[in-house]
């Protein structure tokens, strides 16, 4: 019994110790300064995988579309069909923004995953050097992309990955 307390309680203090050391980690990240790209322009495709016309659509994707970026960008909105309810809401888009953006339509029925299976199909092919997919309800500040580009400047980085908070809406699960 005595050797199963020892072992419970070197578990348990390697946890606490992984857990302190986390923090700590998490904390530094959190204090070191916000990079954005100033002289490290890449190109870059975002691609919008929509489905269904859900709150603040428009507002969401006009972020994408409003950007203080001097290099070639470009969003591709992806729908399923054109009889989708986000396609209103695309066109719009698409008719603000027409150098900017464009729509890939069809259903991709090879693929399991329904979110990939609507950015992999024909007309999604990126332009841009640097590819991003943000889902829909991704409502982004002007200093995005070059946000997004800071990481690239050094040629070790290969992928990026951006932390994002949620807006509540009206739901009290959304609240929660």
């Amino acid at each position: 019994m005595q050797i199963l307390a020892t072992l419970l309680f070197i578990f348990a203090a390697a946890g606490a110790f992984y857990l302190a050391l986390a923090c700590l980690r998490v904390g530094l990240f959190a204090m070191r300064p916000f990079e954005r790209a100033t002289e490290f322009l890449p190109s870059f495709t975002i691609l919008k995988p929509l489905a269904g016309a859900e709150p603040q659509l428009y507002e969401s994707l006009r972020s994408c579309c409003n950007q203080d970026y001097d290099a070639f960008f470009e969003i591709v909105l992806c729908l399923p069909s054109s009889d989708d309810t986000a396609f209103v809401v695309a066109k719009r888009i698409a008719d603000e923004f027409p150098s900017l953006t464009r729509i890939a339509i069809g259903a991709n029925r090879e693929m399991l995953n329904p979110k990939i299976a609507n950015l992999a199909k024909p007309g999604t092919e990126p332009r841009g050097e640097i590819v991003v997919i943000a889902d829909s309800d991704i409502l982004v500040g002007r200093n995005y992309l070059r946000s997004l580009a800071a990481p690239f400047v050094t040629e070790t980085t290969g992928a990026a990955t951006c932390l994002y908070a949620g807006i509540p809406n009206t739901s009290f699960i959304s609240r929660l």
